[in-house]
């Protein structure tokens, strides 16, 4: 049997957040979730649809903060601390997007794959009440 190797190291991507209109500059970090930060992101993003017999999405129940759900669980600040679903909804969605893509990308979630996690939670029981 072939052996299994892995890099435990988290991808990192820096991230320098301008606002052209205050002349503020921000360092910050995506950075590839731990274990922890999956399990969070699932649950969360869970909590956002209903689903039905088979699992699978009926429909979503909120679509405010499905573009932030991701980037709340990776996108860290200058100080070492992530940054809140609400600060992140202030944001322009021409930033948004590109984050959340590259989030996907280090996170090794597609949007089918993303889909798997919503129903896994329900199997496993973090989906919501049955």
């Amino acid at each position: 049997m072939k052996e299994m190797k892995f890099d435990l190291a988290l991808k990192e991507v820096p991230v320098v957040l301008f606002n052209s209109a205050t002349g503020e500059s921000r360092q910050c970090r995506l950075v590839e979730m731990d274990g922890e930060r999956r399990g969070l992101y699932t649950e969360r993003s869970s909590q956002q649809v209903e689903l039905n017999e088979d699992g699978k999405v009926k429909k979503v129940l909120s679509y405010q903060m499905m573009d932030v759900l991701l980037l709340s669980c990776c996108l860290f600040d200058e100080n070492g601390k992530l940054i809140s679903p609400e600060e992140l909804l202030t944001y322009p969605s021409r930033i948004l997007d590109p984050l959340r893509s590259k989030a996907q990308e280090i996170n090794g979630l597609s949007d089918t794959e993303k889909e798997m996690i919503k129903n896994e939670s329900k199997v496993s029981g973090t989906g919501g009440s049955e």
